[in-house]
C-alpha cells in the first residue's frame, strides 16, 4: 500500500469542499474517520464536508445516521453500482457548491 500523507497538504491546497466516501462497514467508517481528523482536519479545518455512505444495499451496511453521528458531517446513503443515485450525487455535489459559496459570499453556483 502507498503512503500518501506527504502529499495531503499539496492535494488540500485550494479545497474547499471534501467528499468522503465509505464502504459503510465499521472498519472502513473507522479508518475513514482517522484520515479524517488526523490527516485532513490537521491540515485544512475550514472544509465544507460530506459524506457518501455507499454499499447502502449490502446487509451489514451501517446506516447513514450512524455514520453521521461518529463522523461528525453530513451523511447521504448510496449505492454506487445503482444508476438512480447518480441524480442524488450531483444534487449532492450542486447543493454542496452552492452552500460553499453562500458561506463565503461568492456568487451562486448556477450548476
Amino acid at each position: 500500500m502507498w503512503d500518501v500523507t506527504p502529499l495531503w497538504t499539496f492535494l488540500l491546497r485550494g479545497t474547499n469542499i471534501v467528499l468522503l466516501v465509505t464502504d459503510s462497514t465499521v472498519e472502513n467508517v473507522v479508518s475513514t474517520k482517522r484520515v479524517y481528523l488526523n490527516v485532513i482536519k490537521k491540515r485544512k479545518q475550514d472544509l465544507l464536508t460530506f459524506c457518501l455512505c455507499n454499499k447502502q444495499d449490502l446487509p451489514r451496511a451501517m446506516r447513514p445516521k450512524l455514520v453521521e453521528r461518529l463522523l461528525n458531517v453530513r451523511c447521504y446513503p448510496m449505492v454506487g453500482i445503482n444508476p438512480t443515485f447518480r441524480d442524488e450525487l450531483m444534487s449532492l455535489v450542486t447543493t454542496a457548491i452552492d452552500e460553499w459559496a453562500r458561506s463565503t459570499g461568492e456568487i451562486e453556483s448556477k450548476i
